[in-house]
């Protein structure tokens, strides 16, 4: 059986309830597969912190902050709108193999 598998979440745009409310998704999610998912990080500042190795460790987080997603007014991951261009791609991908 292959072992656990990172997870890494990079946002941009949107309305912060909804950015807020899918990070806690995700989180939660991970959460209840332990066997299945290891680390959860996000990109700071959205996919330019995956091209920077900028992540936060979002699995060491207590419970009661990642509940409090559902209401927080402000960006949990401090995602920013951004989009990617085929010549980011591939740093992109050797960032990811890298988590």
């Amino acid at each position: 059986m292959a072992g656990r598998k990172n997870v890494v979440v990079a946002q941009s745009g949107g309305p912060t309830p909804v950015i807020n409310n899918s990070l806690r998704g995700i989180i939660e999610a991970c959460r209840s597969y332990p066997i299945e998912f290891g680390t959860i990080y996000a990109g700071y500042h959205g996919i330019e912190g995956i091209l920077k190795e900028d992540l936060l460790d979002l699995s060491v987080q207590p419970e009661r902050e990642i509940e409090l997603l559902r209401t927080t007014p402000a960006a949990g991951s401090i995602g920013r709108a951004d989009t990617s261009s085929r010549s980011r791609t591939k740093r992109i991908s050797t960032a990811l193999s890298r988590c």
